[in-house]
């Protein structure tokens, strides 16, 4: 009779059903407003480089790596991931209380390439659970 009861647990190493996840891409957890929350409880910015594809992004190859490496060494913050799509997001997580300093080292830098141009750089609001523009800047209206 014991044997015609379901086991309360079961003695396989991984239920049957069970399966593994496939390709979990770490940029997509960067637009999720709770983990911006999260990054912010802890000192931490989520910062952006938007890239389309071009001669220029094409010879500056890796530029990111060597942006988060420089970053890392200015005790500023550090290349967290890639968004492979058109246009390529590259994220960052920058020290919050040095958020400008870290903005604006990766905008000289990318000045310094040639890349500036091309691209658009800004950083999540987590206050107003959005997206702040850095680079270009929004031109001022007026007389």
């Amino acid at each position: 009779m014991n044997s015609e009861r379901p086991q309360r647990f079961s003695m396989m190493q991984q239920p049957a059903i069970a399966t593994h996840p496939e390709h979990v891409d770490p940029a997509d957890a960067n637009g999720c407003p709770e983990w911006i929350e999260d990054m912010g409880k802890i000192g931490l910015s989520v910062a952006f480089i938007q890239a389309p594809y071009s001669s220029a992004l094409w010879a500056n190859a890796d530029f990111e790596k060597r942006l988060g490496s420089e970053l890392s060494g200015a005790r500023l913050g550090h290349l967290d991931s890639a968004k492979y799509g058109i246009p390529i997001t590259f994220f960052f997580y920058l020290n919050s209380k040095s958020l400008a300093a870290g903005l604006q080292l990766i905008k000289a830098r990318l000045a310094a390439i040639g890349l500036l141009p091309h691209v658009k750089i800004g950083y999540a609001d987590p206050g107003d659970k959005c997206w702040r523009t850095f680079h270009p800047e929004l031109e001022q209206g007026g007389a």
